[in-house]
């Protein structure tokens, strides 16, 4: 689905070659750039919560309700997340297909301005396996009428506790990344190549989808109702959309009257981060652009 998405980009650029022949103001450029955004940053994921005073209790199932366990009885419970922001997604990069159409606005001695716009799509894959980078806080609490109740009697403790036999987190994250803009852009001749500069403002599309799956199996507490061991997966999928603006910069060897090669760097800066439930895509980057400009 991806490659089909790259091909239409390229062939509805290169189709519009053909459009053509004599020159005008107008002209369209296609090809291809290597992107690197500021990376993905999968939220702090929170193991099974019970819905009651703590999150992610383990060792204990529905640990307010425990008549088995008699007053006075100690029991540990265990706090346990997976911190955001994890270094196996930074620095996402991928090929990127564009296609660009513009038109000459002011053509003075050596310096042409001319208004642009263009489309770029870019596919990202980023996955995750976190199981050593769980951090776990583990509290003691004193049985009181057949019930566990908080506050906890100890401070919370470094690490697992010594129950919780092994815990694990895995999470997928694809988007599909659609980026509109529109800018002024400069050209002056140097000999024999043209220096170009543009900017303008950015909208960013993306369709965000994100997988998590927690883990965990524990000593199970005799003459309770517990299983010693769950799995619980989550998912989203989300549209999003966010504005920005870019600069970039170039220098353009033209092979003939209408075709010229380009050799381009741009940086894209956006105010806000692209957010799902579990993910946030973060749009910051440079790439790196190679394309062909044809003039009708």
């Amino acid at each position: 689905m991806k490659q089909a998405k790259h091909l239409l980009v390229l062939s509805v650029c290169f189709g519009t070659l053909t459009l053509a022949d004599q020159q005008s103001p107008w002209s369209v450029t296609c090809g291809a750039a290597w992107r690197s955004l500021g990376g993905v940053e999968i939220n702090a994921v929170r193991f099974r919560n019970a819905g009651n005073v703590l999150q992610g209790p383990f060792g204990v199932q529905d640990y307010l309700e425990l008549p088995v366990l008699f007053d006075g009885s100690g029991v540990t419970v265990d706090n346990l997340y997976v911190k955001g922001k994890h270094a196996d997604f930074e620095g996402q990069s991928a090929y990127a297909p564009f296609v660009a159409l513009r038109r000459d606005l002011l053509v003075r001695d050596r310096l042409t301005l001319s208004l642009q716009g263009s489309f770029q799509f870019q596919a990202l894959d980023a996955s995750l396996s976190a199981s050593k980078r769980i951090r776990g806080t583990h509290y003691n609490y004193v049985v009181m009428g057949g019930q566990v109740a908080p506050p906890p009697v100890s401070e919370g403790l470094a690490g697992f506790s010594p129950g919780l036999r092994s815990a694990t987190v895995s999470a997928d994250f694809e988007a599909d990344l659609f980026i509109l803009d529109v800018g002024i852009r400069a050209e002056m001749p140097l000999k024999a190549i043209t220096l170009s500069v543009a900017a303008g403002p950015t909208l960013a599309i993306a369709d965000m989808t994100t997988k998590v799956a927690t883990s965990a199996s524990w000593n199970p507490i005799p003459g309770a109702d517990d299983s010693g061991a769950y799995r619980e997966r989550a998912a989203d999928s989300r549209w999003r959309t966010a504005f920005g603006i870019y600069g970039s910069v170039g220098i353009t060897l033209s092979l003939s009257d209408r075709i010229a090669l380009e050799l381009a760097a741009r940086y894209d800066w956006a105010g806000q981060e692209l957010s799902s439930d579990h993910a946030s895509l973060q749009l910051d980057g440079a790439s790196a652009r190679l394309s062909v400009t044809y003039r009708f």
